[in-house]
């Protein structure tokens, strides 16, 4: 039996402000995998303010996820061959870390949602929702849900319900060997569902 507690509720004061590695702002930690830093980690969830156009830190041997969570858009060129443009709000883009991406803001400053995952240790699953009603999380893997200022989230386990205050990050860590199942479903507005798979042989 497993001594993990399998629901943990991260709230806003246990973030971090940290700078960016290229020194031009700073991202707020929301998760970060054990023993992680900015120099090295397995994984780690944050948000960040973009406040002028530029260029992206450097990243290599990670991918990214990017979720557009406030303001009227930004425009990623990843190495001058081809862009994505997020203009809606939970709208996302997944691009190398390692790759020269500039972003152009589309009509004043935005605020974004990153996963990072080292390559070959995850594969993330990114699933953004305006209105969820229930899903069920694979509970095999680690998972994270987050709702936006806006948003709300609340988790189900049979019959009982669990609401989470917007701003705060649900983590439900993976069962082990000899654990059961909880059932875990989320429901909710306006969040973002993330889940850790282990890399496919």
């Amino acid at each position: 039996m497993s001594n993990v507690n399998p629901i943990e509720i991260i709230s806003p004061d246990q973030f971090r402000k940290i700078p960016w590695k290229n020194g031009k702002g700073e991202t707020l930690e929301l998760a970060v995998s054990e023993g992680g830093d900015v120099n090295g980690f397995e994984w780690r969830l944050s948000i960040a303010s973009v406040t002028e156009d530029g260029e992206f830190s450097d990243f290599s041997g990670y991918w990214r996820n990017l979720v557009l969570i406030e303001g009227q858009g930004i425009d990623l060129t990843h190495d001058l061959e081809y862009t994505d443009n997020l203009r809606e709000i939970l709208e996302f883009t997944t691009f190398d870390g390692g790759s020269k991406t500039c972003g152009q803001l589309v009509d004043g400053p935005i605020k974004d949602f990153n996963i990072m995952t080292k390559q070959g240790a995850y594969i993330p699953q990114v699933s953004t929702f305006h209105q969820l009603d229930s899903l069920l999380l694979d509970e095999s893997v680690l998972n994270f849900i987050y709702a936006l200022d806006n948003g709300e989230l609340a988790l189900h386990l049979g019959d009982f319900q669990q609401d989470v205050p917007v701003g705060h990050l649900v983590q439900i860590n993976p069962y082990e060997e000899g654990d059961e199942e909880l059932g875990i479903a989320v429901a909710g507005k306006n969040l973002i569902v993330i889940s850790f798979y282990p890399p496919q042989d």
